[in-house]
């Protein structure tokens, strides 16, 4: 019987490749769910569309950081030896191609696609080929102590590069950031973004204007309307 095609090194690039660019776009999202304006997404587009649905935070927990989770077991199992390992990666890597489906179906339903969520969910779709893939051959290579390290490193780098950079972000809007710069020392100043079309906008701005007004210190509106 002629003896099955042995994968060798390209069915482990072929792993990683997929589970890094998962975990960098879920890195991404992440910030910009965790943020109090996006740093990554644009201003009103699918990310923002998507995180309005009840999908956005399954259980309390937000979406990227179960994809951060799950693409870095995946990462994990990709990178141990064995056949048992191998079973693992297909069994996650399932796991995100269902979700990866999932989320593309919902996306196209409410007619806005988020560039990086797309490219989580076809990370895990891909990541399930192959993952069937690596395990159809029991001859695929088993990674070597010196790959497993390179990728460790690439793994923590796709997911920390993204979360590090996207934190350390200033996402204060430049209006504030210029009234700030005018406040003498020891003084504060309240800059209020309000649509006075808007019930809480109003109940908040009457509770504010009383307190500001009792110390005595000008009150400075900066209206927004919708």
């Amino acid at each position: 019987m002629p003896s099955k095609p042995t994968i060798g090194t390209a069915g482990l690039v072929a792993s990683i490749v997929p589970v890094l660019a998962g975990l960098v776009s879920s890195a991404m999202l992440a910030v910009d769910y965790l943020r109090p304006a996006p740093v990554f997404c644009s201003e009103g587009g699918g990310c923002a569309a998507l995180r309005h649905t009840v999908f956005a935070v399954p259980f309390g927990v937000p979406l990227p950081l179960i994809g951060l989770a799950g693409f870095v077991a995946l990462g994990i199992a990709v990178l141990l030896p064995g056949s048992r390992a191998r079973h693992v990666q297909l069994g996650l890597a399932g796991g995100a191609g269902l979700i990866g489906v999932l989320l593309l179906v919902l996306q196209l339903l409410i007619g806005q696609l988020c560039p990086y969520c797309c490219v989580a969910d076809v990370s895990g779709l891909v990541s399930l080929g192959v993952a069937a893939w690596r395990l159809r051959d029991a001859r695929d290579a088993e990674p070597s102590v010196s790959w497993r390290l390179g990728s460790a490193g690439s793994l923590a780098l796709a997911a920390g590069v993204p979360l590090l950079t996207g934190f350390r972000i200033d996402v204060t809007p430049a209006v504030i950031h210029a009234e700030m710069a005018k406040t003498p020392r020891g003084e504060v100043t309240v800059v209020d973004f309000v649509d006075f079309e808007c019930p809480f906008c109003r109940m908040t701005h009457a509770e504010i204007a009383p307190v500001l007004d009792a110390a005595g210190k000008p009150f400075i509106l900066l209206a927004r309307f919708a």
